[in-house]
This record gives C-alpha cells, sequence and structure tokens, in this order.
C-alpha cells in the first residue's frame, strides 16, 4: 500500500504524517545539535580557550570534526562562529565576552534522555497513528 493510498483511506493522515515527520526531524537536529556542535562547544569551555593564546586545535581537544563542523566554522558571524574565534594556526577559542552566547549546556549529552525521548516519540507516533482513524471514525 501506498502512502498516498493511506492517505485517501484515511485523510486526516494528511494532516498527521507531516506533523510527526516534522516532529521526528525536529529531533534528529537536535540529537546532532547536542553530540556535535554541543561537544565541540563544551570542551573548548572545559579547556579555558578564551583568548588566541590559549586557543585549541581538534587534536588538542579529542574531537574529530565532521562535515557539517567544518562547514560550521567556515564563515564568521555564522553558525557556531557567530561565538567561536579562529586564529591563524586553525586553533579554537570563545572570547570571554561571547561566552554567555554559547548557549550549550555545561553537562555532556548522554545516551538516556535521548533513548527515552526515542521512545517517547515513538509511543506518540503509534497512538497517533491509531487514534486518528478511530476519532475520524475511518
Amino acid at each position: 500500500m501506498t502512502l498516498s493510498e493511506i492517505i485517501e483511506q484515511t485523510p486526516a493522515y494528511a494532516v498527521a504524517l507531516p506533523v510527526l515527520a516534522g516532529i521526528i526531524l525536529a529531533w534528529l537536529i537536535y540529537l546532532f545539535n547536542s553530540f556535535a556542535y554541543g561537544k565541540f562547544i563544551r570542551r573548548l569551555k572545559k579547556s579555558g580557550a578564551v583568548s588566541g593564546e590559549t586557543a585549541k586545535t581538534f587534536d588538542d581537544l579529542g574531537i574529530k570534526p565532521n562535515v557539517f563542523l567544518k562547514l560550521s566554522l567556515k564563515k564568521p558571524g555564522k553558525g557556531i562562529r557567530r561565538f567561536v574565534s579562529v586564529t591563524e594556526e586553525n586553533a579554537y577559542f570563545i572570547p570571554e565576552e561571547r561566552l554567555s552566547k554559547a548557549f550549550y549546556s555545561d553537562r555532556d549529552a548522554h545516551w538516556v534522555p535521548i533513548l527515552v525521548e526515542g521512545i517517547l516519540i515513538a509511543l506518540l507516533v503509534y497512538l497517533t497513528l491509531w487514534l486518528v482513524p478511530l476519532i475520524f471514525n475511518r
């Protein structure tokens, strides 16, 4: 059965499915943001990299950068470069006046809350797909 056939049988799914897809997509972006960018920012803060003299490279921080992190650090004033500065030696630091803008939590991201969130989202998807036909009598 195709998606169009499912929506034809239960028109309310035309609203429910995009909403559920949006919730799942937002959760995945949150995960990526917490683990990729957040890890980098937390390590910079913990290392005390607040000036060009104390700047740290990816190797110093123990981080293997992904493509998205590198792209976010490329353009000044965009992405995480709004608060991260780069030296000529490709070392990174967060100036003290911009530390408050580095809004990532000081706590490391853990898998337990993410697992619970995933289970709750799966439950939401299941209940929505089960309840929508009951509510609209289809």
